[in-house]
Protein backbone atom coordinates (compact mmCIF):
# COMPACT_ATOMS: atom_id res chain seq x y z
CA UNK A 1 0.00 0.00 0.00
CA UNK A 2 1.61 3.71 -0.93
CA UNK A 3 2.93 5.39 1.89
CA UNK A 4 0.23 8.58 2.02
CA UNK A 5 2.67 10.80 2.93
CA UNK A 6 4.45 10.57 -0.76
CA UNK A 7 1.37 12.31 -1.63
CA UNK A 8 2.43 15.83 0.32
CA UNK A 9 2.93 19.00 -1.09
CA UNK A 10 5.26 21.03 0.28
CA UNK A 11 2.87 24.24 1.64
CA UNK A 12 -0.42 23.23 0.18
CA UNK A 13 -1.05 19.33 1.45
CA UNK A 14 0.92 17.90 4.52
CA UNK A 15 0.31 15.33 7.15
CA UNK A 16 0.51 16.20 10.75
CA UNK A 17 -0.35 14.32 14.10
CA UNK A 18 -3.91 15.59 15.69
CA UNK A 19 -5.71 14.93 18.61
CA UNK A 20 -4.97 12.04 20.64
CA UNK A 21 -2.78 10.84 18.24
CA UNK A 22 -4.76 10.20 15.05
CA UNK A 23 -3.70 11.28 12.10
CA UNK A 24 -4.78 14.37 9.95
CA UNK A 25 -4.15 16.10 6.62
CA UNK A 26 -3.97 20.19 6.63
CA UNK A 27 -4.59 21.76 3.24
CA UNK A 28 -3.77 25.56 2.52
CA UNK A 29 -4.68 27.44 -0.85
CA UNK A 30 -3.64 31.59 -1.02
CA UNK A 31 -7.57 32.12 0.35
CA UNK A 32 -8.13 29.37 2.91
CA UNK A 33 -7.25 26.40 5.14
CA UNK A 34 -8.69 23.01 5.94
CA UNK A 35 -8.16 20.65 7.73
CA UNK A 36 -9.44 16.74 7.52
CA UNK A 37 -8.82 13.75 9.37
CA UNK A 38 -8.76 10.49 7.59
CA UNK A 39 -10.87 8.90 10.65
CA UNK A 40 -14.14 9.29 8.76
CA UNK A 41 -12.83 11.35 6.12
CA UNK A 42 -13.83 13.91 8.43
CA UNK A 43 -13.63 17.80 7.91
CA UNK A 44 -12.90 19.37 10.98
CA UNK A 45 -11.62 22.68 9.97
CA UNK A 46 -12.31 25.19 7.41
CA UNK A 47 -11.61 29.29 7.38
CA UNK A 48 -10.94 31.75 5.24
CA UNK A 49 -7.54 33.38 6.14
CA UNK A 50 -7.62 36.30 8.61
CA UNK A 51 -11.65 35.05 9.58
CA UNK A 52 -13.01 32.81 12.10
CA UNK A 53 -13.52 29.13 11.56
CA UNK A 54 -16.90 28.24 9.58
CA UNK A 55 -17.09 24.86 11.23
CA UNK A 56 -18.31 24.63 14.62
CA UNK A 57 -16.09 21.39 16.25
CA UNK A 58 -17.03 19.93 19.67
CA UNK A 59 -14.12 20.96 22.38
CA UNK A 60 -15.69 17.57 23.80
CA UNK A 61 -15.54 15.70 21.09
CA UNK A 62 -13.13 12.49 22.00
CA UNK A 63 -10.94 11.86 19.10
CA UNK A 64 -11.11 7.62 19.20
CA UNK A 65 -10.83 5.48 16.88
CA UNK A 66 -14.06 3.73 17.66
CA UNK A 67 -16.04 6.42 18.07
CA UNK A 68 -17.18 9.51 15.43
CA UNK A 69 -15.54 12.82 15.31
CA UNK A 70 -18.45 15.64 16.99
CA UNK A 71 -18.95 18.46 14.09
CA UNK A 72 -17.57 19.60 11.12
CA UNK A 73 -18.16 18.03 7.60
CA UNK A 74 -19.22 14.00 8.68
CA UNK A 75 -19.89 11.47 6.04
CA UNK A 76 -23.13 9.40 7.05
CA UNK A 77 -23.40 5.94 4.87
CA UNK A 78 -24.67 3.70 4.71
CA UNK A 79 -27.73 4.76 6.55
CA UNK A 80 -29.21 7.66 8.53
CA UNK A 81 -30.00 7.64 12.09
CA UNK A 82 -30.46 4.72 14.39
CA UNK A 83 -30.30 1.27 13.87
CA UNK A 84 -30.71 -1.78 16.33
CA UNK A 85 -27.07 -3.29 17.28
CA UNK A 86 -25.37 -0.81 14.77
CA UNK A 87 -23.82 2.40 15.30
CA UNK A 88 -26.26 5.54 14.39
CA UNK A 89 -25.56 6.92 11.07
CA UNK A 90 -23.46 3.85 9.58
CA UNK A 91 -19.73 3.09 9.71
CA UNK A 92 -18.58 5.33 7.56
CA UNK A 93 -17.53 7.99 10.25
CA UNK A 94 -15.52 5.67 12.38
CA UNK A 95 -12.91 3.80 9.86
CA UNK A 96 -10.07 5.24 8.34
CA UNK A 97 -10.35 6.25 5.46
CA UNK A 98 -6.83 5.75 2.86
CA UNK A 99 -5.85 8.98 0.84
CA UNK A 100 -5.60 7.67 -2.88
CA UNK A 101 -4.69 10.87 -4.75
CA UNK A 102 -4.44 14.79 -4.71
CA UNK A 103 -4.10 17.55 -7.22
CA UNK A 104 -3.94 21.25 -7.48
CA UNK A 105 -6.30 23.34 -9.79
CA UNK A 106 -5.05 26.01 -12.19
CA UNK A 107 -7.22 28.54 -10.09
CA UNK A 108 -5.01 27.09 -6.94
CA UNK A 109 -8.09 24.57 -5.02
CA UNK A 110 -7.36 21.52 -4.16
CA UNK A 111 -9.06 18.54 -4.46
CA UNK A 112 -8.12 15.04 -1.92
CA UNK A 113 -9.66 11.36 -3.66
CA UNK A 114 -10.25 9.22 -0.30
CA UNK A 115 -10.93 5.75 -0.19
CA UNK A 116 -13.48 3.52 2.47
CA UNK A 117 -11.67 -0.29 2.90
CA UNK A 118 -13.31 -2.88 3.55
CA UNK A 119 -14.66 -3.45 7.07
CA UNK A 120 -16.22 -6.08 9.01
CA UNK A 121 -19.41 -4.51 9.39
CA UNK A 122 -22.10 -4.20 6.39
CA UNK A 123 -23.70 -7.42 6.24
CA UNK A 124 -27.26 -6.63 4.46
CA UNK A 125 -30.33 -8.21 5.38
CA UNK A 126 -33.43 -5.71 4.46
CA UNK A 127 -36.81 -6.22 4.23
CA UNK A 128 -39.23 -4.28 1.18
CA UNK A 129 -42.64 -4.44 2.21
CA UNK A 130 -45.36 -3.57 -0.29
CA UNK A 131 -43.69 -3.72 -3.42
CA UNK A 132 -44.89 -5.74 -6.52
CA UNK A 133 -41.95 -4.31 -8.86
CA UNK A 134 -39.46 -6.04 -10.86
CA UNK A 135 -35.62 -5.76 -9.36
CA UNK A 136 -32.66 -5.37 -11.85
CA UNK A 137 -29.41 -6.35 -10.39
CA UNK A 138 -26.75 -3.72 -12.71
CA UNK A 139 -23.77 -6.04 -13.48
CA UNK A 140 -21.11 -4.05 -15.52
CA UNK A 141 -17.95 -6.86 -14.75
CA UNK A 142 -20.21 -9.59 -16.52
CA UNK A 143 -22.07 -6.61 -19.01
CA UNK A 144 -25.69 -7.63 -18.23
CA UNK A 145 -28.63 -6.73 -16.04
CA UNK A 146 -30.39 -9.58 -14.58
CA UNK A 147 -34.39 -8.80 -14.14
CA UNK A 148 -36.24 -10.75 -11.13
CA UNK A 149 -39.84 -10.15 -12.17
CA UNK A 150 -42.76 -11.52 -9.76
CA UNK A 151 -45.97 -12.23 -9.00
CA UNK A 152 -48.12 -12.99 -6.02
CA UNK A 153 -45.49 -11.32 -4.10
CA UNK A 154 -45.65 -8.37 -1.88
CA UNK A 155 -41.93 -8.22 -0.77
CA UNK A 156 -38.81 -8.42 -1.59
CA UNK A 157 -35.72 -9.47 0.66
CA UNK A 158 -32.41 -8.19 -0.52
CA UNK A 159 -29.39 -10.28 1.68
CA UNK A 160 -25.35 -10.44 1.80
CA UNK A 161 -23.48 -11.50 3.97
CA UNK A 162 -20.42 -9.10 3.70
CA UNK A 163 -17.25 -9.85 5.27
CA UNK A 164 -17.17 -10.96 8.95
CA UNK A 165 -20.56 -13.42 8.71
CA UNK A 166 -18.83 -15.07 5.30
CA UNK A 167 -16.02 -16.04 7.36
CA UNK A 168 -18.69 -17.86 9.96
CA UNK A 169 -20.31 -19.74 7.80
CA UNK A 170 -18.92 -23.30 6.97
CA UNK A 171 -20.60 -23.48 3.52
CA UNK A 172 -19.80 -20.33 2.43
CA UNK A 173 -16.17 -18.90 1.28
CA UNK A 174 -14.84 -16.06 2.78
CA UNK A 175 -14.81 -14.32 -0.38
CA UNK A 176 -17.39 -15.09 -2.30
CA UNK A 177 -20.11 -12.64 -0.74
CA UNK A 178 -17.77 -10.57 -3.63
CA UNK A 179 -19.43 -12.59 -6.49
CA UNK A 180 -23.39 -12.52 -5.19
CA UNK A 181 -26.74 -10.82 -4.04
CA UNK A 182 -29.41 -12.27 -2.76
CA UNK A 183 -32.70 -11.28 -4.47
CA UNK A 184 -35.59 -12.98 -2.67
CA UNK A 185 -39.47 -12.76 -3.25
CA UNK A 186 -42.12 -13.62 -0.65
CA UNK A 187 -44.91 -12.26 1.39
CA UNK A 188 -42.48 -11.24 4.67
CA UNK A 189 -43.83 -9.84 7.75
CA UNK A 190 -47.21 -6.94 7.30
CA UNK A 191 -47.46 -9.07 3.84
CA UNK A 192 -48.06 -12.34 5.18
CA UNK A 193 -50.47 -14.99 3.92
CA UNK A 194 -52.79 -17.12 5.78
CA UNK A 195 -54.16 -20.04 3.99
CA UNK A 196 -56.92 -21.34 5.40
CA UNK A 197 -57.35 -25.45 5.18
CA UNK A 198 -57.29 -26.06 1.55
CA UNK A 199 -56.35 -22.59 0.35
CA UNK A 200 -53.70 -22.13 -2.10
CA UNK A 201 -50.80 -19.20 -2.72
CA UNK A 202 -49.30 -18.95 -5.75
CA UNK A 203 -45.76 -17.31 -6.57
CA UNK A 204 -44.24 -17.01 -9.67
CA UNK A 205 -40.73 -15.66 -10.35
CA UNK A 206 -38.88 -15.34 -13.37
CA UNK A 207 -35.37 -14.31 -14.00
CA UNK A 208 -33.62 -13.27 -17.11
CA UNK A 209 -30.58 -10.92 -18.57
CA UNK A 210 -29.60 -8.57 -21.17
CA UNK A 211 -26.48 -6.93 -22.46
CA UNK A 212 -25.84 -3.31 -20.66
CA UNK A 213 -26.55 -0.73 -23.77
Amino acid sequence: MRDPTDLEITGVVTFAEGNDGLPKILIETPWSSAEIYPHGAHVTGFQKNGEDPLLFLSKSSEFLSAKPIRGGVPIIFPWFGPREGLPAHGFARTVAWQLTDRSVRPDGSVDLYFRMPAIGFSEVDRIYSDTTATVEIVDPGLNRTIRVEKSGSQSTVVWNPWIGKSQTMADFGDDEYLQMVCVESGNVGANKITLPPGGLAVLKVVVSSAEIN
